[in-house]
């Protein structure tokens, strides 16, 4: 998972670092920590479509036979997709492979993603009092 670049703020791991020194830099700051809570909900409801994507999936592998979702032509697309970027490592559906397989793996981001959004509602009330 990949976050957006900020100039005030730096989160390592789930670690939210703050590097205001003045008011006018803390307003950027907590603008920019807005701005993370909202990219920190947009991968939180990715990871939770993906997630349930996987768990429905599962129960139709468990019940057998191909996926009813996937039309002769998708399955065709995603073959040729699949083929390009095992010969060329070029990946023609960018997003569709950096995301967790398992839903194990999905549970534990979500869980980091929590981590992460609970430490930034932290930052920016140490900012917002700080201002006020």
């Amino acid at each position: 998972m990949k976050l957006s670049d900020t100039r005030f703020i730096r989160i390592d791991g789930t670690h939210v670092e703050l590097m205001a020194t003045n008011d006018d830099e803390a307003r950027t700051a907590l603008a920019e920590l807005r701005h993370k809570k909202k990219e920190l909900l947009h991968w939180k409801r990715r990871l939770r479509r993906r997630r349930s994507a996987l768990e429905r999936t599962g129960r139709h592998i468990e019940k057998g036979g191909t996926s009813p979702h996937l039309s002769p032509i998708g399955y065709v697309g995603r073959a040729l997709g699949a083929v390009v970027h095992w010969i060329s490592g070029w990946n023609p559906f960018p997003g569709g492979l950096g995301l967790p397989r398992t839903i194990e793996g999905i549970t534990q981001d979500l869980n980091t993603l929590d981590e992460v959004q609970q430490n930034v509602e932290a930052a920016m009330l140490h900012i917002e009092g700080r201002l006020g």
